[in-house]
């Protein structure tokens, strides 16, 4: 039926009318099957008591008062002897027995056309023999079955209708907020759809599609941001190294082209730099950034990066404090991680950069610190932001592209790791915690 071109009230309908009419039928079943076992139990019982009394009228040897006694309008009775023979009956049955004379639980026999419920009791050597007609039993079973004929209809034709009402009223709402949602473009995030009064599930949804424009539009926002930061950034090293391309053109000098070519070797750096920081952003901002994990000493990595820039830093690089450190991850991306912290702090450091690493209580612990300004307290949150700079001029005379510690946070967060800045003002701190390997 998922397949089929009913619209979803109709199916839903439909499959409530179907588990209707099997709840009604087995119902009315229930229910006719009850009736009549109560109305035969209720037969028994009287017939019982009329041959308990027939009983004790034969223990006091009178036979004809214990017919008499039995029997009546709503049933009948027979007195067979040990060798089956009538004794005595009711009018209209002393001409044959009815039964044989045993004694047997009670059931339905069909006499002269008529169905009666019997029932016979031991009475000294003789039988007593209790025969109730089931004509009012069948009577009150049949007007029930026409009752149920006509009103189990009407009654499953008006919960489907109130099904489809109500189906109907709920998918309403849910179609006004389809045609909200459908009127949000990507220029107009800011519209939000309408909440319904009630506090039900639809409500609940359209609390759902309003949380997830509020995350679309500051997505989009961010985008737009760092697409502008980006192009700004670039425009600079461009706009620098077009500028010595078009002076020394128009000189026409061998030896101002090689005064320029440092220039523009370094221009080409940053925008290699550049370029290279916005691809790895890109990949982090994929679904699953790390894509191998491998056993990686994070020791080596440390040692491997400070050797790297030992030379360049123009800084002491102090690694006493650094110790074994195994984590699960992809190398490179680790790499560039302790790559970019190191020479972030080699940037801003006076004379020092600390490294240490340790691992305590399942967790590897890096640590950064540094001897220069610091991190003021108010900016320890935004500098993890893309673009970011507490001095923009120094940091791109220092040769920062804005993005390092922003690529820090998204590798560490996507190895399961957790980064933030301590100090007390003193030079910048930072730290880095990531899963240690299971041993």
């Amino acid at each position: 039926m998922s397949g089929s071109g009913l619209s979803l009230r109709t199916r839903t309908t439909l499959v409530a009318a179907g588990a209707l009419v099997v709840g009604l039928a087995v119902a009315c079943v229930l229910l006719v099957v009850s009736l009549r076992g109560e109305l035969t139990a209720s037969l028994d019982d009287a017939a019982l008591t009329r041959a308990v009394d027939a009983a004790a009228a034969l223990g006091r040897g009178d036979l004809p008062a214990a017919v008499l006694r039995a029997g009546g309008e709503s049933s009948s009775v027979q007195v067979l002897a040990p060798d089956g023979s009538l004794l005595a009956g009711s009018a209209g049955l002393t001409r044959r027995p009815a039964v044989a004379p045993v004694v047997r639980p009670p059931f339905d026999l069909v006499l002269d056309g008529r169905r009666f419920r019997v029932l016979t009791r031991r009475a000294g050597a003789d039988l007593v023999v209790v025969l109730t007609p089931r004509d009012d039993v069948e009577e009150s079973v049949r007007r029930l079955s026409a009752l149920l004929a006509v009103g189990a209809p009407v009654l499953l034709a008006l919960v489907c209708l109130a099904i489809w009402v109500l189906v109907g009223y709920t998918l309403q709402t849910v179609e006004r907020l389809r045609v909200q949602l459908a009127d949000v473009s990507a220029a107009g995030l800011d519209q939000r759809v309408q909440l319904p009064a009630a506090r039900d599930e639809v409500r609940r949804l359209a609390e759902t599609m309003n949380g997830l424009l509020d995350r679309l539009q500051a997505s989009s926002r961010a985008q737009r941001q760092f697409v502008a930061d980006a192009a700004h950034e670039l425009r600079s090293p461009l706009t620098a190294v077009r500028t010595r391309v078009e002076v020394n053109a128009r000189l026409d000098d061998l030896a101002a082209w090689q005064r320029a070519v440092p220039g523009l070797l370094e221009g080409t750096d940053r925008l290699n730099a550049l370029v290279d920081d916005l691809l790895a952003l890109a990949h982090l901002d994929d679904g699953d950034p790390v894509s191998t994990r491998t056993s990686v000493d994070l020791d080596d990595v440390v040692l491997r990066v400070v050797g790297r820039l030992r030379d360049v830093a123009g800084v002491v690089l102090d690694t006493r404090a650094v110790g074994a450190g195994l984590v699960q991850g992809d190398p490179a991306l680790l790499e560039r991680v302790v790559d970019n912290l190191l020479a972030n702090a080699a940037r801003h450091a006076a004379t020092e950069v600390r490294v240490a690493l340790v691992t305590v209580a399942g967790e590897v612990r890096l640590t950064v610190a540094d001897d220069g300004p610091g991190i003021p307290e108010a900016e320890r949150e935004r500098v993890f932001e893309r673009f970011h700079r507490l001095d923009a001029a120094r940091s791109r005379g220092l040769g920062g592209t804005g993005l390092g510690l922003a690529i820090v946070r998204e590798a560490v967060v996507a190895h399961g790791g957790r980064v933030w800045v301590d100090g007390d003002g003193a030079g910048a701190v930072l730290q880095v915690v990531l899963p240690a390997e299971p041993t």
